[in-house]
């Protein structure tokens, strides 16, 4: 059984009942994105957005509460319940978790999450994403189901949704095994190999570094080019820092370069994406060629 589309008429009576966010969790499952301002280290925030499915389907929360779309209310007039939005996902796990027992067993959200120890599920759709993840989420101890279920979700939404967030079912997979994830995600292709998961330190340092943003960088062996230095740079920003809270054995092996297929390992090596596999073009230093823009070098002569 899938999780309904999500519609905007649904939303809008969400908001002007001011429902509980719970509600939406029921119908829909977990959000496709969320965003809550503020650094890692501010105080707790009132106010977060959620996702589901197309625009039109963005809800403002404040505190527990569905507000409506974020183009069509303000939350200045709007108390506040006292209830921290999540801003990390692991954040959003511990509240999934003091949510999940409140879930009814006959909502579309209940009802799914029985079937799906069941019945061998086929995870390339938008609602079943959104089920598994809050499924992942909601996990405090490992069952007989927790392995072989997330092994194979692991396998097919990494294969479905290239680029899409894996961060749900990785939390759960802490549960199963250290590295587990990990494994399962080099082995089916998804990540690359390496015998170092990504830090900030590795990628600064595996990256050339004292040229201008504005010079180009290419793949040596292939001469293609990888895109102005500033877009190519590993971004070290919140995803990196929140990649970081995972133990070394669980970490992603690589991190994107924004240029399509390309990426940098924990170990420093540059690999790209290709048909068959992941292509290894050595060590990023030797790999990467960083020179000025076309018209900078006729100038230069």
């Amino acid at each position: 059984m899938l999780l309904p589309q999500p519609t905007v008429e649904f939303m809008n009576e969400l908001a002007a009942r001011r429902a509980p966010e719970i509600e939406l969790y029921q119908e829909l499952g977990f959000p496709d994105f969320f965003f809550t301002g503020g650094e890692l280290s501010d105080p707790p925030c009132e106010v977060q957005f959620l996702t589901y499915g197309p625009r039109e389907c963005e809800v403002v929360l404040k505190g527990s509460r569905v507000l409506g779309h974020p183009h069509e209310v303000t939350t200045d007039d709007v108390p506040w319940d006292g209830v921290a939005r999540p801003r990390t996902f692991r954040e959003y796990r511990a509240h999934v978790q003091s949510l999940a027992p409140r879930i009814s067993p006959r909502s579309p959200l209940g009802r799914a999450l029985k079937e799906l120890r069941s019945v061998d599920r086929r995870f390339q759709s938008a609602e079943w994403l959104r089920l598994i993840d809050w499924w992942a989420l909601s996990r405090v101890t490992r069952d007989r189901h927790l392995e072989p279920l997330l092994r194979s979700a692991l396998v097919q939404v990494s294969a479905a949704f290239h680029g899409g967030s894996l961060t749900a079912l990785r939390l759960a997979a802490e549960l199963v095994a250290p590295g587990f994830a990990r494994d399962t995600l080099v082995a089916a292709g998804h990540w690359p190999p390496s015998r170092l998961g990504v830090s900030t330190a590795r990628l600064e340092a595996a990256f050339p570094a004292g040229y201008p943003d504005r010079y180009r960088v290419y793949c040596r062996a292939t001469g293609e080019p990888l895109g102005p230095l500033y877009s190519v740079r590993p971004r070290l920003d919140r995803d990196l820092q929140e990649e970081e809270l995972f133990a070394e054995e669980d970490r992603q092996t690589s991190w994107s370069l924004g240029a399509i297929g390309y990426v940098l390992t924990g170990d420093g090596k540059l690999w790209r994406r290709e048909q068959h596999g992941w292509r290894c073009f050595g060590p990023a230093l030797d790999a990467l060629l960083v020179r000025p823009p076309k018209a900078e070098r006729r100038r230069l002569g």
